[in-house]
């Protein structure tokens, strides 16, 4: 059987749409919004969608701090509905400081790991800042149940690269062939736990096509179905 299960964070054990939207509505209802109009909010976020993904994605190419990408976001998206601009600066910082106190977990997740705790060891291997990530692990109550927790931040590795994959198994005391990885990402999940010989649980999101060019080991729609995955494990002792 498995000795150790890793998982990833955002959009595995939390749900980052949730902790997302619920940070960006309250940055511009503090700065004076009616984002309970539907207009409004729908305005906001058609625009700030596809500006924040654009950014994050070139936040390496473009040598952009994370304050940067949040501010030119929340700045851009205020130009593209028509709003003064002036205090996106502050909008921005607002942003951060209430993300970080956000901590929606996935349905099912709370169960599941406390079913899993005990029995096998635990990890989470996630790209992110420290700041953010350990506060919203801490909220989310996940914590205590975690006896490696790997931040790509703090380790200066982000999956998919081997090393932040090691870290965890290190902490862990685990050889590859005795572990699984679960996650949503085919290109930081996936490929970062096959290169390194872990098996790869794809956490399928419903919003996630198909991926008939990879072949995980296994596929779940539910973060439940990991214990029908596991009692099956042909391993299994």
């Amino acid at each position: 059987m498995y000795k150790a299960i890793l998982f990833d964070l955002d959009d595995t054990l939390l749900d980052f749409y949730a902790c997302e939207t619920n940070a960006l509505r309250k940055t511009f209802t503090l700065a004076g919004f009616d984002v309970a109009d539907d207009g409004v909010w729908g305005a906001i976020w058609d625009s700030y969608e596809p500006i924040s993904s654009q950014f994050w994605n070139q936040r390496t190419i473009n040598n952009l701090s994370r304050q940067q990408v949040i501010e030119y976001s929340i700045l851009h998206t205020l130009i593209a509905v028509g709003y003064d601009f002036s205090h996106s600066s502050v909008m921005a910082q607002t942003y951060w400081d209430v993300f970080c106190r956000t901590a929606y977990l996935n349905v099912g997740v709370i169960e599941t790991i406390q079913s899993l705790f005990g029995i096998y060891n635990l990890g989470i291997v996630t790209n992110g800042y420290t700041q953010s990530q350990r506060s919203r692990i801490s909220l989310s109550g996940l914590e205590s149940y975690f006896q490696s927790i790997v931040i790509s931040e703090e380790v200066g590795y982000a999956k998919p690269a081997r090393q932040i994959f090691d870290i965890a198994l290190t902490d862990l005391q685990v050889e590859p062939k005795d572990t699984l990885f679960v996650g949503d990402s085919i290109t930081h999940d996936y490929y970062g736990a096959v290169n390194v010989g872990i098996d790869f649980c794809y956490y399928q999101l419903p919003t996630h096509q198909p991926t008939p060019y990879v072949q995980p080991k296994y596929i779940i729609k539910q973060i439940s179905k990991l214990l029908e995955v596991l009692r099956g494990d042909s391993r299994q002792e």
